[in-house]
This record gives structure tokens, C-alpha cells and sequence, in this order.
């Protein structure tokens, strides 16, 4: 194939598919030549190419289709084509092997050749309709190419559809110019049907309807088949075929209904036929007068693609419509179509519930079920489906197909097999735990319920599955059922041997209802001992090598944050508490890390600790001597330095708590036990300073554990070494509820305050503080809130933080005193105190929140308004940085609407247009005003650029005082009207 064009020595030629450009050397060249640039024969080339490309893209397509759907290609058909050298090679890749014999008569597809001025050597044959070939020539000429010789029957079939673009030219004769020109635009933008890109085709599609609208429908048909045949989106097709039928419709024009139909049920095959569409074409064939043939075609197609793609919502009502709109018996319809739906699928699909719903109680199910008899024996069969453990339509379907029965019945009276019923159950399970939705099923309970007399009686063993951590094959969420074994063997049902242990399952995956005693569970000999061996392995840390204490310490409580299902059932509570006193029955015996690991223990069980709220408990606790254990551990292990109780206490007294791992401590930690016993650092051993940091550890520990067990304490306490309270505490109620949860902040502020008054004066020494406390690093750095952004941005996070800004000390607990956040450093660039150290002056009382190397952050609170001059760490030298009072900057009554509102009504809805009138008041861009408005973005604890800017000219006082205007007195205002812009602006 040559076709060339050529200017001072530079030519451009078309070689195979591909203009080529070479210099009068022949070398090939990478860019237009610039002789050749503009040449006006360059365009032609190019489109030549493209054109030359598509064709034998079109080829290769036609002949993988007539070898992959087994058409019979005939020797004359074979030999036609392979005069075009893009149907030769494509005939062969596709290795298309002519038939013997020639077909019976002229009918059918027509092979049509054509040649190009410019390629003289090169003829293209296109196959055609016989009825489209007169448009086909006509749309070769506009691009240049000729006939050659008549039309040539080739045999092969004829799907009967003129294809798009001859069924334009042949539908609209009088408009033949405007439609070559639209096609050829097309053909541009799709780069020759070969790239669709939704938006380029659209354009050309929107002015094909502003110009020429009696196009629109044809050209809108076109472009949907164009984009399946070539590989376009099907998502694509089926948008442009329902614009075509909306076309059609608004122009009111006169279609055939045959044709419609088959044009709706071929969108269908390919998959380009949305719901939205089918719904329109139902109405049409359901209103009065419709024809009746056309609902029955449709009836059909609604036939096909339910079996294809399962039920739709309201499937059921739109066949029962259309059956008596096309004159037929709407229940036999529906039991015709029901009946090649089963057994059910996909229960657990909402359209799918709604379908075998409304038809398990419609007359049609008689009728379905007199057709076959033997639907339950079938639905046993084919086992459980998916969806079945999730959908409450389970049992109703089971009951009514008659298989719940066949699973129940005994063998004698026409039931399933012996170990029928146990096997569908396993299966019914196996199931469940591959939905990755978490939660109960009721719907197993139930059906254990119902199965188990019958898994009784055969005497077949029931192997529910056990699933374990360690098993990292299992898909899903697997659960370990005890509930449903606890029902099996309440019923008599047998029930094999468990694994060790139960095969260690996690224990937020063991589901224990419906049964959460588990009585018979326990009265079983074999479930009890491997429950109880699961349970105390999950307390002492046995599990998978956790027994050397890598994951736990005994001061970091990173344990369960709620109590597991397991634990808190009868067997789980007796073995917990029976453990507990094991373990603090060994106290006396206990040396210093003895006492971390079971510390360790305490704090893996997290949130289960409040199980065991006893006084008892709780006093033997309290009673531990860590510094008398540190002395111990010294004498034994590390001699030197030499140490007593009075430097014992003065460490633990001024050691923060640090995880410990690998039997090795933090470097600070060594020089802080040299400066504190002041001896030099190299005579402070690596073994002394993890006995030290480890008896830190203890003593966090205890002071978090010791509450816990107490039944009375609602509230945190101040460390064992403060002074005790002024007032007695109140007597602990006859049957106390157990100690609620209180945010970090608030904690922090409470210890803070009472620190204020009852720890001791601190005497400048940075080494030395007034008392540590523990756990204060959760309130660090969420102190400081915009309040003003949260209200105006109303999302999902907002109340969370809103509540705590609520918890603040400053707010939740008015009085005369001041607080705020200071940082301070250490000039010397030595490392400021850890956080949790304590120091309280004449003036104020600070606690360190966060330290990095020579810099600090602490909450200071001053009982009587006055802040220290210089800061709270002004004696050692330590300098203040920076600070932020914290004040109460929104009224309750406020904030507490506002929550309450939030939760009857959720997020903030949008306000369209708010930005932009905003924007246009103050001459700001709409990201500005986005940003003055508080409009969320992806970062929301980060300043956008606009933001930035906004601050930067007109200062951030200036934006939180308009953002403080924007929120509206009543708050219910930011739901029903949006941000109050009128009273902001002026």
C-alpha cells in the first residue's frame, strides 16, 4: 500500500498502517520535515492512515467473531476477501478454515470492493447489506475511494440490521451532506471508532442536537453500537442508547415497535440496557391501549435478564403488569419464571428478598409447586446459598419449598439420609463465615434450633469448623459458633471432639449467642477442659510465644478495649476470677519481674479488670512494696551502686514509666539515675537501670490497676506517693456500678487541680518532681480547638471533638483559677523533664504533657489567676517559648444544643450558592471564601493555601472573629439556612 507526497527531497509516505516521513537520503525521520509542514496533501495522508488502521482493526474483529460463534465461511466468501491484504492476514490469525460446498442462493452479507486514487496498488473489500450497499458506496466516496466491479454474495448470514453509518443516510435522504459531516467529525474524534472518549463524542453528539435534532436519534443509535462493536464502555452505550430512545420520544416520532424491541433486547445482550431505561420501556407497553405484542416481547426480555443477571426490585409487580397488559396469566408467568430461578440464589440481596417474598405468598407458588414435587429434595441438594445466613426470608423459603421438612423428616417417612441434617448445617456455617459483614445470625441459630432433634436422632456427630488464628488461608470472617454447639448439645445432638484449646480462635471471633451461659457447653467434660485451657492461655500470655512480655509492659494499658463475648459469659467470669486470685495469691512470692509480668497480664485483659472489682483484690494490690522489691533486685543482681530505701523512693519518685524491650532501658533514663544518686554515669550498669526502669513501670502499673479493682472508685486518684486527701471519700454503695470512662483530658485536669492543693512543694530541682502521673501522654496534642471551625463544619468528626472541647478543664470545671498550654526549653540544651512529672510552685501547678530532647509542653494551672513570671520552670533555667491560655470561648447552652441537634439530624447538609455569594460580597475568589466559611477539606487539621492567604491579609484574629459571626444564635439555623453570611458580613 503506497500512497506519498514530497517537497525539496522530504517525502511522506503511507507504509502498511503508518504515514512514514525520510529525507532525500531515505533516512527515516521522527518528526515532519518542515518542508512538509502545511503541505496541503499531509492531512489526506494522515487520514488515510487512520482510516487504513481501522480497517484492519474491523477485520481482525470480524474474523475472530466468525471463528469464535462457528460460522460456516464458504471458499467463495474466503477467496472474495483475500483480495484485501488486511482480510488476508486477518483470516489467518483468526485461522479461519473455509467449509466444503457453496451456500444455497444470493442471500445474505455482500462483499464490496474499492480502491483509492492515491493507492492505485491496494483494494479494500467491505462486507454490506444488500440494502445498505448504495449508502456504503456513497460514504467511500466522500473519503475518496471508488468501486470497483458490482457487489459479489459471499453466503454469509445476515444479521437483517442496517449498520450505522449507512441506516443515517438511508433514514434521512434529504439530509445526506450534514450527515457525512457529522460522521467524518466523529470518526476524528474517536480517532476512527478506535478510542472513545465519553466527552469528545458527546460534543459532537450535543451539536448534532442543537443544529440538525431530526439526526439526533439516528446518530445517538449509531454511536451505541459503534462503541460496543469497537470496545467502548458498555456504561458509555447504554447512556447514548437511552438518550436515543429519549430522542426519540421527544421528537414524537413514529416507530416501529418490532424494531424497537429488538433494538432493546440486543442493548440487553451487550449489557448496555440499564434499569433506568427497562423501567421506561415497561411503562410504555403497560399503559392503556399498548400494543400487545410488544409487551410480550418484553416480557421475554425481562425473562432473559432476570435469569442473566438475577431479580430487580419490584421485578415481581412490573411482570405481573406486563403479563396482563400482553393478555396473559400473570401467576403462571410468574411460576414459569420462578421456577427456572430455582433454588434460590443471593438471598441476601435486598431485590432478591423482595422477589421470593412477595412470591412465596402469592397463588403462583401453588402452582410452581404442583409443576414440581420435588422442589425441597432439589433445594437440600444444591446445599446452602449465599446469602442464605444473613436473610430472615431463609426459613420462610425453606418451610414453603418444602426442604426444611426433607432436612427434618426421618428417613422412613420420605426424609433426607442419615447425617443429612449435619451436614447442611456445617455448610449452613462454612457459609456464614465468608461474609465479610460482622455480626450475629439468627438465622443459623434458628435453623440449629429446628435441626438439631433431627441430628439427634441419626446419632451423626456434628464438625462445625474451628477457626484459628494461625490459619491465614481462611477467607472471610470465620467465628468460632460456640452458641450453636451449646445448642446441639442441649437438644442431645452429638457433636465431635474439639482441637487443643479450640483451636485457638481470636475471642472477638467466638459468638456465643443464643445460648451466652453456655451451661451445656460446660457440663460437657471435653469443651469445658479446652475452654478453660483457651481462657487461661489468654491470660497469661501462653498464646503464640506472647509469654515473653515483647507486647505487653506492666504500666502500658494497650489491652482488650472491651470485654470479649467469651469472657463474659458465667464459665468466662468464674475462670477469670479464679485465675486473678491464682495470681495474686503468688505476690508474696514475687520478685520485681515476677510482679511486671503479671502486671503485664492485668493489663492484656484491659477492659475485662472491672469484672474483677473486689475490695479485697484491690487492697493486696495497694499493699505491693515496689522500692523494698527494687532493693531486692538490686542486692541480688547488681551490687553497685550501692542503694537504699531512701533512694529507692527518691528514683521511683522521679523515674517516668518507658516500655522496656530486650532487657534494655532508655539512655536518658541512666543519666537521670547518676544525676539523682549523683554518682557518676559510667558506675549506673545496664542491668541497674532496667531493675529501675522496670520498678517505674511497676509502680504506673499498680496505680492504674489498684483503681480498677476498686469498686468505689468513680474517679481517678493521685499516685500512691501524693498526700492523702483532706476529706474522707464517701462509703462505697452496697452494689456500685462499675467506674465510667473518663477522657484523658478530663482526668488530666482533675489530677491537675487536686495536685494543686494536696502534692508537695517542689524545690527547683528538675530531677526531683512534686509526683509523676501517669498516663498523661493521651492528652497531648488535642488541647487546643477551633471550636469555631467544628460548629461551621458539621461532619462526622465534629461531635467527638466538640465533646471534647466540652471536657476541658477550662470548661467542664469553672472556678477562679486559669489555665493554658506552655513550651518551654532548656537553653543548656539539656533534656527537659519527661512527661507525667509534676511541679508545684507557690503560684501554679504544671504537668508535662509531651518532651522532646530540650523542649516541653505543659498544661499550667494557677489557683488564684496568677501565672509565675518566667513560667513554671523559671528556677532551673528553663525558658518559655510559647503559650496559649485556654478559656471558655462558647457558651454551654450553645455547644450543647448544637450536639443535640447533631445527633437527631447528622452532618450539615450543603448550602449550594453560600461560597459564591459570599465570594462576591467581599471581592474575595470562591476558595477564599471556602475557606472563611470552613468548608472541609481532605486535611482538615491543616491550613489550605487559601486559608493561609486569608490569615496572612487580614490576620487571624480577624478570621476567627468573622467565623465567630457566621455561627448563628440559634444553632438549628446552620441545618434549615446555613452559615449566617448577612450578619457576618456586616
Amino acid at each position: 500500500m503506497v500512497g506519498d507526497i514530497g517537497a525539496q527531497g522530504y517525502v511522506a509516505r503511507l507504509e502498511d498502517t503508518e504515514v512514514v516521513f525520510r529525507n532525500e537520503r531515505g533516512r527515516v525521520l521522527k518528526k515532519v520535515p518542515p518542508p512538509l509542514a502545511g503541505h496541503p496533501g499531509l492531512a489526506r495522508l494522515f487520514a488515510l492512515a487512520a482510516g487504513a488502521e481501522a480497517h484492519r482493526r474491523v477485520c481482525g474483529q470480524e474474523a475472530e467473531r466468525l471463528v469464535r460463534e462457528g460460522v460456516a465461511v464458504p471458499a467463495r466468501a474466503v477467496r472474495l476477501l483475500s483480495v484485501d491484504a488486511a482480510w488476508a492476514e486477518a483470516l489467518a490469525q483468526a485461522g479461519l478454515v473455509a467449509s466444503a460446498g457453496e451456500p444455497d442462493g444470493e442471500g445474505g452479507l455482500l462483499a464490496r470492493r474499492y480502491r483509492h486514487p492515491a493507492l492505485p496498488d491496494a483494494e479494500r473489500v467491505l462486507l454490506t447489506t444488500p440494502d445498505a450497499a448504495r449508502h456504503r458506496d456513497r460514504l467511500m466516496a466522500h473519503q475518496g475511494w471508488e468501486p470497483v466491479g458490482s457487489p459479489a454474495a459471499t453466503g454469509l448470514p445476515d444479521d437483517g440490521a442496517m449498520p450505522f453509518p449507512e441506516s443515517a443516510l438511508a433514514g434521512h435522504p434529504a439530509r445526506e451532506q450534514e450527515v457525512l459531516r457529522y460522521v467524518e467529525r466523529l470518526e476524528e474524534a474517536t480517532s476512527a471508532w478506535r478510542v472513545w472518549v465519553k466527552r469528545d463524542v458527546d460534543a459532537v453528539l450535543k451539536a448534532i442536537a442543537t443544529a440538525e435534532p431530526t439526526l439526533s436519534r439516528s446518530f445517538l443509535d449509531g454511536v451505541a453500537d459503534l462503541c460496543l462493536r469497537h470496545g467502548g464502555e458498555r456504561a458509555d452505550a447504554a447512556a447514548w442508547f437511552a438518550r436515543a430512545r429519549t430522542a426519540e420520544r421527544t421528537a414524537g416520532e413514529h416507530v416501529d415497535q418490532e424494531w424497537l424491541d429488538a433494538r432493546y433486547a440486543a442493548a440487553d445482550a451487550a449489557g448496555a440496557l440499564t434499569d433506568t431505561a427497562l423501567r421506561e420501556r415497561l411503562r410504555q407497553v403497560t399503559a392503556h391501549g399498548a400494543d400487545r405484542d410488544a409487551a410480550r416481547r418484553t416480557l421475554t426480555l425481562l425473562g432473559k435478564r432476570t435469569l442473566r443477571e438475577g431479580p430487580r426490585a419490584g421485578l415481581a409487580t412490573d411482570l405481573v403488569r406486563t403479563a396482563r397488559a400482553a393478555g396473559l396469566d400473570p401467576a403462571r408467568e410468574l411460576a414459569r419464571l420462578a421456577g427456572r430461578l430455582l433454588p434460590a440464589r443471593h438471598l441476601g440481596h435486598p431485590a432478591a428478598r423482595e422477589f421470593w417474598a412477595a412470591l412465596l405468598v402469592d397463588p403462583a407458588w401453588e402452582l410452581l409447586l404442583a409443576e414440581r414435587p420435588d422442589l425441597g429434595r432439589e433445594v437440600v441438594a444444591v446445599g446452602p446459598q449465599p446469602g442464605m445466613p444473613e436473610a430472615d426470608l431463609t426459613v420462610d423459603y425453606l418451610e414453603r419449598t418444602g426442604a426444611l421438612a426433607h432436612l427434618t423428616t426421618g428417613t422412613d417417612a420420605g426424609g433426607g439420609a442419615p447425617g443429612t441434617a449435619a451436614d447442611w448445617l456445617r455448610a449452613l456455617v462454612v457459609l456464614a463465615d465468608r461474609s465479610f459483614r460482622p455480626g450475629a445470625r439468627p438465622v443459623v441459630h434458628r435453623l440449629a434450633d429446628l435441626l438439631a432433634p433431627r441430628i439427634a436422632a441419626d446419632g451423626v456427630p456434628v464438625d462445625l469448623p474451628y477457626p484459628s488464628r494461625w490459619d491465614r488461608r481462611a477467607a472471610g470472617s470465620s467465628v468460632l459458633r460456640l452458641g450453636v454447639l451449646d445448642q446441639l448439645l442441649a437438644a442431645g445432638a452429638p457433636v465431635a471432639d474439639p482441637p487443643p484449646r479450640l483451636a485457638d480462635p481470636y475471642l472477638h471471633r467466638i459468638d456465643t449467642a443464643p445460648r451466652p451461659a453456655l451451661s451445656s457447653l460446660s457440663a460437657d467434660p471435653r469443651f469445658a477442659r479446652e475452654l478453660g485451657a483457651l481462657l487461661r492461655a489468654e491470660f497469661e500470655l501462653t498464646n503464640g510465644g506472647d509469654a515473653d512480655n515483647l507486647w505487653y509492659q506492666p504500666h502500658d494499658p494497650k489491652g482488650w478495649a472491651k470485654v470479649p463475648t467469651l469472657v463474659d459469659t458465667e464459665p468466662g467470669r468464674a475462670a477469670l476470677a479464679r485465675w486473678c486470685d491464682e495470681e495474686l495469691a503468688e505476690l508474696p512470692v514475687l520478685d520485681l519481674d515476677g510482679l511486671a509480668l503479671m502486671l503485664a497480664r492485668f493489663q492484656h485483659i484491659g477492659a475485662a479488670a472491672v469484672l474483677l472489682a473486689d475490695p479485697a483484690r484491690a487492697r493486696r494490690l495497694a499493699a505491693v512494696d515496689v522500692p523494698a522489691l527494687l532493693l531486692d533486685a538490686v542486692r541480688a543482681e547488681a551490687p553497685e551502686p550501692a542503694l537504699d530505701r531512701a533512694g529507692a523512693e527518691l528514683l521511683l519518685g522521679a523515674v517516668e514509666a518507658c516500655s522496656v524491650f530486650r532487657d534494655a532501658a532508655a539512655g536518658p533514663v541512666r543519666q537521670r539515675i547518676g544525676r539523682l544518686l549523683e554518682i557518676e554515669e559510667e558506675r549506673v550498669g545496664r542491668e541497674f537501670t532496667r531493675l529501675v526502669q522496670i520498678a517505674a513501670n511497676c509502680r504506673d502499673g499498680l496505680a492504674h490497676l489498684v483503681p480498677l479493682l476498686t469498686p468505689e472508685a468513680a474517679t481517678p486518684t493521685l499516685p500512691a506517693d501524693s498526700a492523702p486527701p483532706e476529706t474522707p471519700a464517701p462509703p462505697a454503695p452496697a452494689d456500685p456500678a462499675p467506674a465510667p470512662v473518663v477522657p484523658a483530658r478530663v482526668r488530666v485536669g482533675r489530677l491537675l487541680h487536686e495536685a494543686a492543693t494536696r502534692s508537695p512543694l517542689w524545690d527547683g530541682d528538675l530531677d526531683r518532681p512534686s509526683t509523676i502521673v501517669p498516663g498523661v501522654s493521651a492528652a497531648f496534642p488535642y488541647l487546643v480547638l477551633d471550636w469555631r471551625t467544628e460548629l461551621l463544619r458539621g461532619d462526622a468528626t465534629s461531635p467527638g471533638r466538640l465533646r471534647e472541647y466540652a471536657d476541658l478543664p477550662c470548661v467542664a470545671e469553672r472556678g477562679p483559677g486559669r489555665w493554658r498550654t506552655v513550651t518551654v526549653s532548656r537553653p543548656d540544651h539539656r533534656p527537659t523533664p519527661p512527661a507525667g512529672h509534676l511541679f508545684r510552685t507557690a503560684l501554679s501547678t504544671a504537668l508535662v504533657l509531651h518532651s522532646s530532647f530540650n523542649s516541653a509542653v505543659l498544661l499550667e494551672y494557677a489557683p488564684d489567676g496568677t501565672f509565675p513570671e518566667g513560667g513554671p520552670l523559671a528556677v532551673p533555667g528553663c525558658e518559655v517559648r510559647a503559650g496559649a491560655e485556654l478559656t471558655a470561648q462558647i457558651g454551654p447552652d450553645l455547644l450543647h444544643a448544637y450536639l443535640a441537634l447533631f445527633a437527631e439530624r447528622g452532618p450539615l447538609p450543603a448550602h449550594p450558592g453560600t461560597v459564591e455569594r459570599l465570594a462576591e460580597r467581599l471581592a474575595l475568589t470562591p476558595a477564599e471564601a471556602g475557606a472563611l466559611l470552613a468548608v472541609r477539606t481532605h486535611h482538615r487539621d491543616y491550613e489550605s493555601a487559601a486559608e493561609k492567604e486569608i490569615v496572612r491579609r487580614i490576620g487571624g484574629d480577624a478570621v476567627r472573629e468573622f467565623r465567630t459571626r457566621l455561627v448563628p444564635a440559634e444553632p438549628e439555623r446552620l441545618w434549615t439556612h446555613g452559615p449566617d453570611v448577612d450578619r457576618a458580613v456586616a
